[in-house]
């Protein structure tokens, strides 16, 4: 184990550019210097924007119908994300199911996700919204997809462990962690895990929600609080789906994706003018089924919600997921009497 400041870890990537959260942004982006560098706390949208951009560029072409004339963007050079919560880096690794797994892999994300330095801070003080624990495997100080994982100390300073090959070597220069360090490290961790919400049920939360599906008293109105505004899905760090367009810049021409969400009507609409998810009700259910029940019936794994609680901090209207999750454990057993 090592120890140091946010300067002496920022050192330790030199020649790489470094994403973290910047505050007057509201965003992960690109920072210069350590001083540059907020708090994950304070900004709502994830760091899944390192490796899921909002707007990506596929490729340039300078002819409409002319394969030869396109070109891809520069391969994608290291670069390190500072910042992600355990949940964050949990995320990454399930949208990577999705990317990467099966008959078609999604370079873009592929390379990037190969080409960064995913630089993981525990959480000694889990927001009331953060639920994470309730998860199999995962927690407040949970390494999974970390190459550098990090224990606050104090203001600025904190433990840290090389967790994979890349993150030893890139920390290897800084002093070695005391024993009065280790024991405030694992102080800490356990606060956090004392305080991380334990109680949403779910195991066996998939099949439930399955099984709840066409349940019209199960859902209610849930759907009549619903606004479509998709903050849900953009706050969402494990949410992967995206629209791919076409503009025209000068004689050049740009095909790129952005972000869209379940959430929105035009998502499931048709060339015909059917939709098979005309409402809202469809819509919020298509996302809860998503985050709790379909993901793991076919990836068999994990559930696609982490746990994070930003939708429950951001959403407008205070839909709250674990509420979804409690009602319908309850309810099934309240039926199966």
């Amino acid at each position: 184990m090592k120890v140091g400041t946010k300067k002496d870890i920022f050192d330790c990537l030199q020649g790489m550019k470094v994403y973290a959260p910047v505050g007057e942004k509201l965003r992960f982006g690109e920072v210069k210097s350590a001083d540059e560098i907020g708090s994950p706390e304070s900004i709502p949208l994830s760091p899944k924007e390192a490796f899921v951009p909002q707007d990506e560029t596929l490729f340039f072409y300078d002819r409409p119908g002319d394969p030869s004339s396109i070109k891809e963007p520069d391969n994608v050079e290291q670069f390190a994300v500072w910042g992600l919560h355990p949940c964050d880096a949990k995320a990454m690794q399930l949208i990577g199911k999705v990317y990467t797994e099966g008959n078609y892999t999604d370079t873009y994300f592929a390379k990037r996700y190969e080409a960064s330095v995913k630089i993981v801070i525990g959480c000694p003080h889990p927001r009331q919204t953060c639920f994470c624990g309730s998860f199999d495997g995962m927690g407040p100080f949970s390494e999974v997809g970390s190459d550098i994982f990090l224990i606050p100390l104090d203001s600025d300073r904190f433990l840290i462990k090389g967790t994979t090959e890349i993150g030893e070597k890139l920390i290897a220069s800084l002093p070695d962690a005391t024993d009065i360090d280790i024991a405030k490290g694992e102080k800490q961790k356990k606060r956090g895990e004392d305080a991380i919400d334990r109680s949403v049920p779910t195991d066996g939360l998939e099949k439930t929600m399955e099984n709840l599906f066409d349940n019209e008293d199960f859902w209610g109105d849930l759907h009549h609080r619903c606004l479509g505004c998709g903050i849900c899905t953009y706050v969402c760090p494990s949410c992967y789906c995206f629209d791919i367009q076409d503009e025209r810049i000068g004689d050049k021409y740009r095909r790129y994706r952005v972000w869209d969400s379940c959430q929105f009507g035009l998502f499931t609409l048709e060339a015909s003018g059917h939709n098979p998810r005309p409402t809202q009700k469809e819509r919020i259910r298509q996302r809860m089924m998503h985050k709790l029940s379909f993901f793991k019936i076919r990836y068999g794994d994990d559930q696609l919600c982490v746990g994070c609680g930003r939708c429950v901090t951001e959403c407008p209207t205070g839909i709250d997921i674990r509420n979804v999750a409690k009602r319908a454990d309850a309810y099934l057993k309240a039926n199966a009497k």
